[in-house]
């Protein structure tokens, strides 16, 4: 439940996803989408995961394919959320740069940024590193079920942090992850900084705030429960 209350985790039901804007579902897909936040079994039974070079066990609920490493469904995941941050950080007038190169000198193969900003706060540039985890898994889940967005907080603070801030900070820059729990809640700065992006984003297209931020959210929301839901239907097929 903490999980599916988490603040945006539900901004999905409060739209209107529709194919001729980008953000239509599928019948299937939003079976998934709904049975997933009811906490509904999709599958009557246990199956093994029909990916290619996967030995793990799709369970009734489909959580196995939310963190299933095989098939590349993970990084097409993350793609689609970077992307679509990235435009809307377009549409702000931020001027975004998608996976720049050598923004780090000496930082051999480390790329810090999804997504990087020149000018963010007080003339630091932002490093903006997107990722997604899952709340169900075994080292989340007795912490998740009592503290809401724990996953996405301990994974941005324990993994993102700890990975990219020493040499961003060596470099003037600010490392900000924007980490977001598959049932669609996001840690605070990831909150914070898409509802900066939202307010220049209504400015410049002179749209009211309540609205522009309530879309911006929306989109996300839609892309990364589309996603979620193509992820656990493409290994239906075995069973």
């Amino acid at each position: 439940m903490n999980a599916v209350s988490a603040p945006r985790a539900s901004a999905i039901f409060s739209s209107s996803p529709s194919s001729k804007i980008g953000n239509g579902l599928t019948g299937d897909e939003w079976y998934v989408i709904v049975a997933r936040d009811l906490g509904l079994k999709i599958f009557p039974e246990e199956f093994p995961c029909p990916a290619p070079g996967c030995k793990g066990t799709m369970d009734v609920y489909g959580i196995h394919a939310l963190v299933c490493s095989c098939k590349g469904d993970r990084i097409r995941r993350h793609n689609a959320e970077r992307n679509i941050i990235h435009n809307d950080m377009c549409t702000a007038g931020f001027s975004p740069v998608l996976e720049p190169k050598h923004i780090l000198r000496n930082g051999g193969k480390k790329k810090p940024a999804d997504i990087f900003v020149s000018d963010w706060s007080e003339g630091k540039g932002a490093c903006f590193d997107v990722a997604v985890t899952c709340p169900l898994q075994k080292k989340y889940i007795d912490h998740a079920a009592k503290e809401q967005l724990y996953a996405a907080e301990d994974y941005a603070e324990n993994v993102k942090i700890p990975k990219y801030s020493e040499a961003c900070a060596a470099h003037n820059l600010l490392c900000i992850p924007l980490v977001f729990e598959s049932f669609g809640g996001m840690t605070k700065n990831t909150e914070e900084t898409l509802l900066r992006t939202a307010r220049f984003y209504c400015h410049r297209l002179s749209i009211e705030n309540s609205i522009g931020i309530t879309q911006l959210f929306q989109r996300i929301s839609i892309v990364l429960h589309r996603h979620n839901a193509r992820m656990i239907l493409s290994r239906r097929n075995n069973i």
